[in-house]
């Protein structure tokens, strides 16, 4: 028998390598994980994927011996009459080329907050107070909150945008996110691509009070990944408002 040959074919029929993350197991990451690899990028990611690989060795042998198996089966090949070397140096190949797609773990929804629009805002009584605009108490760079009003009209309208402040009693901290897939920030982070986009969330959030208010808003945000973090924890936006829109 060419072993040199069988080798060949086999590396040939599994060349694409397999995944070792199996599809029943999509969407089980953690968001303090995805959070990481945000804060530390591709370094974060790649000590995620060989704990991944080192947890899983005994998983991968099993893969690499029924594949050897299974090609011997389907060529019709009597394994005895092959090498221990040659099937190990095909048990190793597969071994080699199990991916880690770990980006499937993390395909749920999140909550990407736009660092460039963020603004505390609080009410004020006073019709004549020159530092008021929309019943809103302004803070002292009044252009940052220009800049949430008129990126949130976009999305939501001028109707929209008095809603958030009407239902906003409180005030707290003004913000425009959002909802994006954690597996698209992987994969990003991953090749290098700098934004991602997802349907608009507008609000007011005041996390001590455990009050606000948030709409969502038409059409796509798009968000530089170096401008951004995820709203998450027990005093995150979606923890104040209780919702299931995306995890947190």
């Amino acid at each position: 028998m060419d072993e040199k040959k069988l080798l060949e074919d086999f590396k040939d029929e599994y060349y694409s390598g397999w995944d070792l993350i199996d599809y029943r197991d999509k969407g089980e990451g953690e968001v303090s994980q995805l959070e990481s690899f945000m804060e530390t990028g591709i370094e974060a990611i790649d000590d995620f994927k060989e704990e991944i690989y080192q947890n899983s060795l005994e998983y991968i042998w099993e893969v690499a011996e029924a594949s050897v198996k299974e090609f011997f089966a389907q060529n019709n090949i009597n394994p005895e009459e092959v090498s221990e070397e040659t099937k190990e140096e095909m048990r190793m190949f597969i071994e080699g080329n199990a991916n880690t797609n770990i980006s499937s773990l993390f395909d749920f929804p999140v909550l990407l907050i736009d660092d460039r629009y963020t603004t505390p805002v609080s009410y004020s009584w006073s019709e004549n107070d020159e530092d008021v605009q929309d019943g809103v108490m302004i803070p002292e760079d009044v252009s940052e909150y220009k800049k949430w009003k008129k990126e949130a009209i976009k999305y939501i309208g001028k109707d929209g945008f008095k809603d958030v402040l009407i239902n906003s009693t409180y005030g707290g901290n003004a913000f425009i996110g959002a909802i994006v897939s954690g597996s698209d920030i992987v994969d990003n982070i991953l090749s290098g691509a700098d934004v991602v986009s997802g349907e608009p969330i507008i609000g007011i959030e005041d996390k001590w009070n455990g009050s606000g208010y948030y709409t969502n808003g038409n059409g796509d945000h798009a968000i530089l990944l170096e401008n951004s973090h995820l709203s998450t924890g027990e005093y995150s936006i979606g923890a104040v408002f209780g919702t299931n829109e995306w995890k947190y």
